[in-house]
């Protein structure tokens, strides 16, 4: 049996690293996110939970919430946003909002929905 050996740079800094990866995916480009929450109990999640350190929380005159976020464009990215289905609306940018269309049509598709 062998074994692989890997040294960690001294100067290596995990924070820095991982600071725009919404999960344990570090690729993609680090884009802003824009998402629109509507359900009171939704918002109330998202004010009690530290998504990522660059989440910015708005309250809305119109009673919605509007949550701003600076990370990678990833796989884990889109199941967290489609994991809360109506709730959340991706507002920008418009290609993250392109594609989470695209996968509900997908799974509608599945589930043989017109």
């Amino acid at each position: 049996m062998w074994a692989m050996s890997y040294t960690i740079p001294a100067d290596f800094d995990a924070n820095e690293f991982f600071g725009s990866s919404w999960g344990i995916v570090v690729e993609g480009d680090v884009k802003t996110i824009k998402l629109r929450i509507k359900d009171l109990e939704i918002m109330r999640i998202m004010e009690e939970t530290i998504w990522h350190p660059s989440q910015v929380l708005e309250k809305r005159k119109d009673g919605s919430m509007i949550m701003t976020l600076r990370v990678m464009d990833t796989i884990e990215l889109y199941s967290w946003v489609l994991g809360w289905g109506e709730k959340i609306e991706v507002l920008k940018p418009p290609e993250i909002r392109h594609n989470i269309i695209e996968t509900a049509k997908a799974v509608m598709e599945v589930y043989h929905v017109k």
